[in-house]
C-alpha cells in the first residue's frame, strides 16, 4: 500500500509517501508565482508526477474547514484551496487512487497534536501532556486541588504547528524547522510535517 499524504496550499504544498507504514519519502511543493491559477496548475502537476512515480494507491489530505470570519480574505483562500483539492480529486479519479480526507481536530487527535501544559500553582511545576491526558496531581509536591493546577491548551495554530514539527522529529529522527514567517534564509517545514502526520493518522486509523 502507498499512500500520499498531502498538506494543501496554493504557495507551498507539503507531501509525504508511505509504503505501508513506514515513511519512504517527503518534501514540498513549492510556487511563488503572482497568478493563483498558475500556482494551482503547477501544484497539480507536481502532484501528479508523484502519483505516476510511486504507484500510490490513496491519497490523505485535510478535510476543508469552511469558516468566513476572516472576511474577503479568508473567503479566497477556502475558494482557491477547494479548487486546488478538486484538481487533487480529478488527478485520483483519473489513477484510481482512493481520495481520503481527514478533519483537522480528528488528524491531530490521532497523532496527539492536541497538547495541553499543565501548572502547578503551589511549587510552579510546569509540564506538557496529550490534550486528553488526565492530569490530578502534581508529581513534584502532591497538589490535588483542581484550582491550583493550572491548564493551557495548546491550540493556537503556531502552537500547533510547532507541536508537529516536533512530533515528527521525534518520531522518524528528522531535522525539521519551524518559523511562524518564511524569509529568505528561514524556510519553515511545518508544511511537510503535517503532510507526514495527516498520512500517519490515515496508517493508525486503519492499523496499517
Amino acid at each position: 500500500m502507498n499512500i500520499l499524504g498531502l498538506d494543501l496550499g496554493t504557495k507551498k504544498t507539503g507531501w509525504s509517501i508511505f509504503k505501508d507504514d513506514k515513511l519512504v519519502d517527503y518534501g514540498v511543493i513549492s510556487c511563488d508565482h503572482k497568478n493563483v491559477r498558475v500556482r494551482t496548475l503547477t501544484i497539480r502537476d507536481e502532484i501528479k508526477k508523484l502519483i505516476e512515480s510511486n504507484d500510490i494507491n490513496r491519497a490523505v489530505v485535510e478535510e476543508l474547514k469552511v469558516g468566513f470570519g476572516g472576511g474577503m480574505s479568508n473567503f479566497n483562500t477556502v475558494v482557491t484551496l477547494a479548487v486546488l483539492q478538486g484538481c487533487v480529486l480529478g488527478l485520483c479519479i483519473d489513477y484510481d487512487v482512493e481520495f481520503i480526507t481527514y478533519d483537522p481536530s480528528v488528524w491531530r487527535k490521532l497523532t496527539e497534536v492536541n497538547r495541553k501544559k499543565i501548572e502547578c500553582k503551589t511549587c510552579g511545576w510546569l509540564d506538557e501532556f496529550i490534550a486528553g491526558e488526565d492530569v490530578t496531581e502534581c508529581p513534584k509536591c502532591g497538589e490535588k486541588r483542581k484550582s491550583y493546577l493550572k491548564t493551557y491548551l495548546l491550540n493556537k495554530r503556531l502552537d500547533l504547528k510547532q507541536t508537529a514539527v516536533d512530533i515528527v522529529n521525534r518520531k522518524y529522527g528528522l531535522k525539521l524547522v519551524f518559523y511562524p514567517r518564511d524569509t529568505k534564509k528561514n524556510i519553515s517545514n511545518d508544511d511537510i510535517a503535517e503532510a507526514i502526520l495527516i498520512a500517519q493518522a490515515h496508517i493508525y486509523e486503519c492499523n496499517l
